[in-house]
């Protein structure tokens, strides 16, 4: 990913009042808060090491080891189909990221990159959903539609099956680490992953939310 990513991803998202509005994926570039950004340390090309979990969930260098060995080494071609967002709620889950928000792990900067915050209104949603199915987290992973690249012509099942695989890699690198565990749901009023199309849910275009918890 190139220096732009913010740019793109900005591109793609689109607040909820914006939903309501209208159907486009305009976003104002001039917006760009690049201060937020994170850098962070990751070894690449190496065995994933334990790290400790102190007080908080979990540190932002195992995050992003963790976000590029499973999106990067084993799934090469994974982003072009589903960009992992990490949505942040409180300032103390990721131990050195301190403002919550939308966030996008540029693993060739070795750098978090702040996208923007989350709405009021789109936490009450997430609460609900939250609450709905137990889960007691304020870090995701939100998988974005990557719409923008010839991939997303792919048949809708096979786009499907790259994400559930690219999941089940990443929650499998949770149980390697210890004490972590996840719960993927649908950021949609449904349940039914096929019926749902990519732009019905209202976190549009991120599809499906992938929740990290104490195991």
């Amino acid at each position: 990913m190139n220096e732009n990513v913010v740019a793109q991803i900005k591109t793609m998202m689109v607040t909820h009042s914006d939903l309501k509005k209208t159907a486009s994926h305009s976003f104002d570039l001039r917006q760009i808060q690049s201060f937020k950004d994170v850098w962070c340390t990751i070894e690449k090309h190496t065995d994933n090491q334990k790290r400790p979990v102190e007080r908080y969930l979990i540190h932002k260098n195992t995050l992003g080891q963790m976000l590029y060995e499973v999106f990067t080494v084993n799934h090469q071609d994974f982003k072009s189909f589903f960009l992992p967002i990490i949505i942040l709620l409180d300032p103390v889950t990721v131990g050195g990221i301190c403002i919550p928000g939308y966030y996008y792990f540029d693993d060739e900067q070795e750098k978090f990159l702040y996208i923007r915050e989350v709405e009021p209104e789109v936490i009450d949603l997430l609460n609900e959903l939250r609450g709905k199915y137990q889960i007691n987290s304020n870090l995701s992973l939100g998988y974005l539609y990557n719409h923008t690249t010839p991939s997303a012509s792919v048949d809708v099942d096979d786009r499907l099956n790259r994400l559930m695989k690219g999941t089940q890699d990443f929650s499998e690198l949770l149980s390697i680490h210890g004490g972590l565990k996840d719960i993927c749901v649908l950021a949609s009023q449904t349940e039914d992953m096929i019926q749902n199309r990519f732009s019905d849910t209202f976190l549009a275009p991120i599809f499906l939310t992938q929740w990290i918890e104490k195991a």
